[in-house]
């Protein structure tokens, strides 16, 4: 009689414990401590298992918004949209993460690129000059705390990027990415410029050297 009550009050709790862990609904912890996860719809980016099913992350693409962070993240679940990154750093640095780094986010308009990469969009615009400090550091220290992670190169390459991206390694603009069909063209397929010439790169990374130095982790590759 014991033995039969201990089983009726142990199976239902494995029974709810199990549902618990496969609920898609409830919210996972960011791969980002920092972030805030607020996720994008499913049909706008890629399920995968990189860096264990042999996919390396070897590049972060940055891109600015054309707008705030609202309208990114808005965007990222509207079913029109076909498109979405990983992060968004808004103007008073708050970071979201609406993408799983272990994903393929749909951002840089050349599909080996989405598969290597890791994409962050800033809240502001191209052509104004509206990027914050806030956004900055928060930015930098999320991009050094992804170059230890995944032993990405420390380090922004000039001009474009290899047509194959496992031939290199670092932090670059949407701008840098080749078109998938002309690899002498950059801003991936639609030619996009972003973050455009308002975006302070020598500033940014020394800031992302500052956080690099000064935080724990593994070594990148030296290129």
């Amino acid at each position: 009689m014991r033995r039969s009550f201990l089983l009726l009050t142990i199976i239902p709790i494995l029974l709810i414990i199990d549902i618990l862990m496969h609920d898609s609904t409830m919210p996972p912890t960011p791969d980002y401590p920092e972030a805030q996860w607020d996720p994008a719809l499913n049909s706008n980016f890629s399920e995968s298992d990189r860096e264990a099913n042999g996919l390396k992350i070897r590049w972060i693409i940055i891109h600015d918004i054309e707008g705030d962070a609202q309208a990114a993240i808005n965007w990222f679940k509207d079913s029109r949209a076909k498109a979405s990154s990983h992060y968004i750093i808004a103007y008073d640095g708050k970071v979201y993460q609406m993408v799983g780094e272990k994903d393929i986010a749909w951002h840089a308009g050349n599909w080996a690129y989405n598969e290597h990469s890791i994409g962050i969009e800033h809240a502001g615009y191209a052509d104004q000059k509206l990027f914050t400090e806030e956004e900055y550091k928060a930015s930098a220290r999320l991009g050094a705390h992804l170059l230890k992670k995944y032993n990405i190169s420390l380090s922004h390459p000039d001009g474009l990027t290899p047509a194959d991206p496992m031939q290199g390694s670092g932090i670059i603009g949407h701008y840098q990415v080749p078109d998938p069909s002309d690899p002498s063209v950059g801003g991936g397929k639609s030619h996009h410029y972003d973050p455009g010439e308002n975006w302070d790169w020598t500033h940014y990374m020394e800031l992302v050297k500052y956080y690099y130095e000064n935080s724990s982790g593994n070594q990148s590759r030296s290129g």
